[in-house]
């Protein structure tokens, strides 16, 4: 009888310590500085599972990992996660949280067995994951995957950053005490509808001022995409109003010259760029600064209107853009080289007979991305095509003449970077299916932004 009462309460506690890692914590957003709790942790490295708590690894710097089966740069960023737990030892411990459940996980490493480079399948078994996260993604809001959360070895939240802030160097200086300089992706609440609060204003003062415009560099809320909000007239919706954060000088007059031509969007490949210095307009291609250069050019803009105003609020913006960035812009018709996809073969090379379907991005052995389609549609491979050209020159305009019609199978290359395919290898791939990108002129309604001249030549050629 007393076996079975201690089988019994043996049974009950095994239970509660399974329940109180298993359990559904109400989890708060926590500030930088603030003590991070110590919460109960599954984590799961390769075949095994263990129970663990926070304060197990007190005195290391902890790298949360927040990462994704969607996310091809998670993925590719694993061997170097792997390689800081293998360089720093025992001074830090690197913990890959995932929202995506264990099936979905083991699913997608499945998948790669054969197709993905070995340093990356043995990275997944080598480091030890947060499946099914609930909690820890509360705890640290932030947009995007991959983002890293740095807790210090006191347990003290530090920052979330972006990726390629995790570097030897930077955990090392981290460790050792220094200042280090870190690409901030700490979302702070921002709220983009009302801009008077961006000034230090309050939410009332919004509804209170019914007239206003003013421009203000980068606000840091780690939201490197920016936003874009319009506001309309109940009544009438007319536009009163449009409020515009964290974007480029070149984004914002696509935003202001879509409403002032009555269009849902304008892309970068209607704009004549004619400045003698791109490099404040244009994302830089070395990664390595892209956070310091969205720092300095990247801007917000707000304005709002009477509704007996609405119809001069597009040229009021675009007044406002033009003083504001000494430019000077308008639509003009420009004979524009263009790329124009066409099929250089009478033979179709696309309908290869295929079951199933499948559109998605996929990563090969030599660590390049690739961009399949399964009996898809032409505008999908348009897609592809246009996502290359863009990280090659975005202000190239590409037509797609190739009257295609039928299902399409096709693998291109694929790009996240201006550094990640050229147009010609992209050509080189188009030619196998029987199609080419050609280089051809046309005569388009351009956006041209230029330079405005000073306001005194003469006093300017004196100097």
């Amino acid at each position: 009888m007393r076996n079975l009462q201690n089988l019994l309460l043996l049974f009950a506690l095994l239970t509660l310590v399974n329940n109180s890692f298993g359990q559904q914590m109400t989890a708060q957003p926590i500030k930088k500085g603030e003590t991070v709790p110590d919460l109960p942790l599954t984590l799961h490295l390769g075949d095994s599972i263990t129970n663990v708590h926070l304060t197990d690894y007190k005195g290391k710097l902890i790298l949360l990992d927040f990462w994704g089966v969607s996310c091809p740069d998670c993925i590719e960023a694993m061997p170097h996660m792997l390689a800081l737990q293998e360089q720093f030892k025992d001074k830090i411990q690197v913990i890959v949280v995932a929202v995506d459940q264990e099936p979905a996980i083991k699913n997608l490493f499945a998948r790669m067995k054969g197709h993905t480079p070995e340093k990356i399948l043995f990275a997944g078994s080598h480091l030890p994951f947060v499946m099914g996260d609930t909690v820890l993604y509360k705890m640290f809001p932030h947009n995007g995957i991959p983002k890293h959360v740095w807790i210090d070895g006191s347990q003290v939240f530090r920052n979330i950053t972006y990726g390629n802030t995790t570097t030897p160097e930077n955990v090392e200086a981290f460790l050792e005490g220094k200042k280090v300089k870190l690409a901030d992706a700490y979302l702070t609440t921002i709220d983009t509808e009302k801009p008077l609060t961006w000034l230090g204003g309050s939410a009332d003062a919004q509804e209170s001022v019914p007239d206003y415009s003013f421009f203000m560099h980068r606000l840091d809320n780690a939201n490197t995409s920016g936003s874009r909000e319009v506001e309309r007239d109940s009544a009438t919706n007319k536009v009163v109003g449009l409020a515009i954060t964290n974007k480029r000088v070149i984004d914002i007059y696509k935003e202001v010259f879509a409403l002032k031509n009555g269009v849902r969007s304008m892309s970068s490949n209607n704009i004549v760029l004619d400045v003698p210095d791109k490099e404040k307009y244009v994302f830089p291609a070395d990664e390595s600064i892209f956070f310091d250069w969205v720092d300095s050019n990247t801007y917000c803009y707000a304005i709002k209107v009477p509704l007996s105003q609405s119809g001069e609020i597009a040229e009021q913006m675009h007044q406002d853009l033009d003083r504001f960035f000494h430019l000077q812009s308008s639509m003009e018709i420009r004979s524009v080289k263009c790329l124009v996809l066409k099929r250089i073969s009478n033979h179709d090379k696309l309908a290869v007979e295929e079951k199933g379907r499948k559109v998605g991005i996929n990563v090969d052995k030599n660590n390049k991305l690739w961009f399949t389609i399964k009996n898809g549609e032409m505008y999908q491979l348009f897609g592809g095509v246009t996502n290359v050209v863009y990280f090659s020159n975005e202000f190239t305009p590409v037509f797609d003449e190739s009257n295609y019609t039928g299902k399409v199978n096709i693998t291109l290359p694929f790009t996240e970077s201006a550094h990640g395919v050229t147009v010609d290898e992209l050509r080189e791939t188009l030619r196998k299916y029987g199609l080419d990108l050609v280089e051809e002129y046309r005569t388009l309604n351009m956006l041209v932004i230029k330079e405005a001249p000073p306001a005194n030549p003469k006093e300017m050629a004196q100097k």
